[in-house]
């Protein structure tokens, strides 16, 4: 009888487990798919210029993935930092993080763009560039590399440290002051990323959830002038 609870009690661990897995893991997959998908809709586009074209953008793959792999080892990183200090309930230590993070990583965007600019013919020609297509490589490298500011900073902001964001700004509110538009409901076909920005509900419930677990309030924090 024992052994039988105890066989049910390990299949039922292992199903919550793999539904807490997949929880987890679904929006990542789904935003990585559109992601890819976007890239496939950037080869799409530029099919109609001639093979040339496609041949140009599909130069840039790599040296792109290169430039932002350091950002995708920060939101890895600052994921794991800002949810460790949330289960400590150290909300204003999550919020030093994020901020300081954010921070970070628009020097390091700025600086990086700059470098990737400015060295685009060099990179480019080592990636292996023919005559008919490195001018127009080095074209588009420059023009994803140069705003790749707004890709690095939305990679870092899930929602988690989005929540810790707009809470640390709600804190020093006035209490008196009516907010609008804490976040949006865009087209959903238009949306590339974050993917979490297209459940509103979701996005509320969260920082709703997120000031009744931190015990904290609109203007906790706020000194008049």
């Amino acid at each position: 009888m024992n052994l039988l609870k105890k066989q049910l009690v390990k299949e039922n661990y292992h199903k919550e487990t793999l539904k807490i897995t997949i929880d987890m893991a679904w929006p990542a997959i789904v935003e990585s798919f559109f992601v890819a998908f976007a890239g496939l809709i950037d080869s799409l586009m530029v099919s109609s210029l001639g093979s040339y074209a496609v041949a140009a953008v599909g130069l840039t793959t790599q040296p792109k993935l290169l430039g932002l792999a350091l950002f995708f080892a920060l939101n890895v990183a600052i994921s794991a930092l800002v949810a460790r200090r949330r289960g400590e309930k150290k909300q204003d230590s999550a919020n030093e993080i994020l901020l300081t993070a954010v921070l970070f990583i628009v020097i390091a965007a700025i600086i990086s763009s700059i470098v990737f600019v400015l060295f685009a013919g060099a990179i480019i020609d080592f990636c292996g560039s023919t005559a008919d297509t490195h001018n127009d490589a080095v074209v588009y490298f420059r023009i994803i590399m140069g705003g790749m500011i707004f890709n690095c900073i939305q990679m870092v902001l899930t929602l988690e440290e989005y929540t810790n964001l707009i809470i640390r700004c709600i804190e020093i509110l006035p209490p008196e002051m009516v907010i609008h538009r804490i976040t949006g409901d865009g087209p959903k076909q238009l949306l590339t990323a974050p993917l979490w920005s297209g459940q509103k509900k979701q996005v509320l419930n969260t920082i709703h959830h997120t000031f009744k677990t931190c015990a904290t309030w609109q203007g906790r924090i706020y000194t008049p002038l």
